[in-house]
């Protein structure tokens, strides 16, 4: 059982192997297939002048304004900036929207399809986690010990893929699959979306930030513009309790794992980081791109102490990085 207090960062690439998509892949769906997926949800318009007609129209404000932006950028980063805009309203609503349409629809191919499209997957990494941070070997589980693990998970995910995942291994292994033994586990590791989770699990505690309990696989394309309000957007006081329990994590961490995480600035920042690491912390993260970059990249964490040994990013999977750095 692991000692030290550890922090695992999750970006996009941390819920690919579960069918999500990656931030290209959330961009691509809101320019092209989003108001497609809205016409056929609400309908299609009947009557000129009809409400119906004034919400298709308000959704072609927003993804024309994100395609403006140059729609390379996050979605996250561009809601966030849009409180400067004329249609901030449009573009915050219907960008939720959004969003919530995508994960609902990945959430559903996910729990009809998970044997495959995990077995498909080069990556699939919460195995490994799960065995090596929480069993360590034991094919039986204190469950006492087990809730003590010093982990912490900040995702910038809206999915709640990690929750299910974790909730069904646990259950089965657990003394006659207790459900309520694995709900208090689950329940004291802190799993923390930066950016707000679509709904809560039933297991779930509630919390003020999200409303919702639904069983997974059980969200509803029609929901969506109910589900939207648990989309959260940084500069939202709502937001505040979230980053502020995201920064205590970082700033007591040993380690900090960056996993499926695509390093840009903003997120980083949200986050504290660069500002909150310091020396003795070790730094390990996964890159899908250039040495150059990683190299760039790893040179911008150094503060307040860290030498560039303490910082390890290396262009592999997730898995081979948690096994190659335990």
């Amino acid at each position: 059982m692991i000692k030290e207090n550890t922090v695992f960062i999750l970006g996009a690439g941390a819920s690919k192997a579960f069918g999500y998509p990656t931030g290209r892949e959330l961009t691509n769906y809101i320019k092209t297939k989003f108001i497609g997926d809205f016409e056929r949800s609400f309908g299609k318009v009947t009557q000129p002048g009809s409400a119906q007609e004034e919400k298709i129209d308000e959704a072609k404000i927003f993804v024309d304004a994100f395609i403006q932006s140059g729609g390379g950028t996050s979605i996250d980063y561009f809601l966030s900036r849009a409180r400067n805009h004329g249609q901030r309203r449009i573009i915050q609503n219907y960008g939720r929207l959004a969003i919530a349409f995508n994960i609902i629809q990945r959430e559903i191919v996910h729990s009809k399809n998970q044997i495959d499209i995990e077995n498909d997957n080069d990556d699939n990494w919460l195995d490994y986690f799960y065995e090596h941070y929480f069993l360590s070997g034991q094919l039986e589980i204190d469950p006492e010990e087990i809730s003590q693990v010093p982990i912490s998970i900040i995702t910038f995910n809206y999915d709640r893929s990690l929750e299910y995942l974790l909730y069904s291994r646990l259950k089965q292994i657990v003394n006659n699959n207790d459900e309520d033994i694995v709900m208090k586990i689950l329940n004291k590791i802190p799993i923390i979306h930066i950016h707000g989770i679509i709904a809560h699990l039933p297991w779930q505690v509630m919390t003020k930030e999200v409303k919702n309990r639904i069983q997974y696989g059980a969200l509803k394309l029609h929901t969506a513009d109910i589900l939207k309000q648990n989309i959260k957007i940084v500069h939202e006081k709502s937001n505040t309790d979230i980053i502020r329990e995201a920064k205590s994590k970082i700033k007591r961490a040993d380690k900090i794992y960056f996993l499926g995480f695509g390093y840009d600035t903003n997120n980083l920042e949200k986050i504290g980081i660069p500002k909150l690491l310091h020396e003795g912390q070790q730094i390990y993260g996964t890159g899908r791109t250039t040495n150059r970059i990683l190299h760039e990249t790893s040179q911008s964490l150094l503060n307040n102490g860290l030498e560039e040994e303490d910082i390890i990013l290396e262009n592999k999977g997730i898995t081979q990085l948690l096994t190659d750095y335990p």
